[in-house]
C-alpha cells in the first residue's frame, strides 16, 4: 500500500479552518497514514472522516483505528510514501522516535465527529504531535480500475491548553558535582550520566508573585525530583532552563501515573532528573 503523512499546522486547528485531508491510494485495507502539527498540551483529540457524496453509494473513507503519538524534539517526519514513513506509522508504539503513543481507538465509518480522550492531559515542549490513521475501511466505488482503499479526513482537532509562555531558554553550563557525590553506577550510558549532572530552573509566575528555585542533581536526594524517563528526555533538559508563566487560575503540575504531584499551587519547587519510568507530565 501507499501511505500518506498529511502535515498541517496546529494554528490551522486553532483558527478552525476546514480543509479536506486525503491519503494516497492503497491496494490493501491495512495501509496506514498520519497527520502532524505543533502542540503544547492535549487532553483529547477528534477526527471527522470524509464522506464522498458525489461518488456512487456515497462511501465514507474513515480509518479503521486511530491513535495519537508524539515525536521527540528534533525528529523529522520522513517523506510521504517512503519505506521510512511506513515503518514509522507501523511501529509508533515502540519506536524510539516517539516518547508517547496513545491507546489505539476504533473509528466508526461515518461522517461524524468522533472524540478520543487521552489517559491524562499531557504537556509537550518542543516536540510534534502525529495523528496515526491505522487501517482503511473503504474502497472507492468508481469501478474495478479505481477501487483502491483510501482514508479521507474532513476535520482533525485537538482539545487542551496552549502555554505560549512555556518555553526553553539557554541555561549556563553546569559545574562538576561536589566531591563525594559522583554517580557510582558505571552501567549507565554516558548520555544518561551527562543528563543527570544537569540542572533546570522552573519559574512560576502567579500574578505579581514570582517564585523560583534551582534544583540540585537527583543523586543529592533521589526522592525529591522525578521527571520523565531519563534516557528519552535528556535532549530537553541537558542544556536548557524551563520558564513557565501560569495564569492565576492555572497550576503547572508534574505528576506520576500513581497521582503523586511534585509541584503544587502552594509550593512551586525546582525540578530535577530522576530515574523513574512511566512519568506523565500535565498541566491542570
Amino acid at each position: 500500500g501507499n501511505d500518506e503523512e498529511i502535515s498541517r499546522s496546529f494554528l490551522d486547528v486553532l483558527s478552525n479552518q476546514q480543509r479536506l485531508r486525503a491519503s494516497g491510494p492503497a491496494f490493501a485495507p491495512g495501509a496506514k497514514g498520519s497527520s502532524s502539527g505543533n502542540v503544547a498540551v492535549v487532553e483529547k483529540f477528534g477526527v471527522t472522516p470524509y464522506q464522498a457524496f458525489w461518488q456512487p453509494e456515497s462511501p465514507c473513507y474513515a480509518s479503521r483505528m486511530v491513535a495519537l503519538a508524539f515525536l521527540k524534539p528534533g525528529v523529522e517526519l520522513p517523506a510521504p510514501g517512503t519505506a521510512e514513513s511506513r515503518k514509522l506509522a507501523e511501529s509508533a508504539a515502540t519506536s524510539s522516535d516517539f516518547y508517547y503513543c496513545s491507546p489505539v481507538c476504533t473509528m466508526d465509518n461515518g461522517m461524524k465527529a468522533q472524540e478520543f480522550a487521552l489517559p491524562k492531559p499531557t504537556l509537550f515542549v518542543g516536540g510534534r504531535v502525529v495523528l496515526l490513521l491505522l487501517g482503511r475501511a473503504q474502497r472507492q466505488t468508481l469501478g474495478a480500475d479505481m477501487d483502491d482503499f483510501y482514508t479521507c479526513i474532513s476535520h482533525f482537532w485537538m482539545c487542551g491548553t496552549l502555554l505560549p509562555d512555556f518555553r526553553l531558554v539557554p541555561n549556563p553550563p553546569m559545574p562538576p558535582p561536589p566531591p563525594g557525590n559522583e554517580i557510582m553506577d558505571e552501567s549507565l550510558e554516558d548520555g544518561v550520566l551527562g543528563y543527570l549532572e544537569q540542572r533546570v530552573l522552573i519559574t512560576v509566575q502567579n500574578g505579581s508573585q514570582d517564585q523560583s528555585m534551582m534544583c540540585t542533581p537527583p543523586y543529592m536526594d533521589p526522592w525529591t525530583y522525578h521527571i520523565f524517563q531519563s534516557s528519552d528526555f535528556s535532549e530537553l533538559f541537558e542544556a536548557y532552563r524551563v520558564d513557565a508563566c501560569i495564569e492565576e487560575d492555572k497550576v503547572l503540575r508534574f505528576t506520576e501515573k500513581s497521582g503523586f504531584s511534585i509541584c503544587s499551587e502552594d509550593s512551586p519547587i525546582g525540578l530535577g532528573m530522576g530515574m523513574q519510568e512511566d512519568i506523565l507530565v500535565f498541566a491542570s
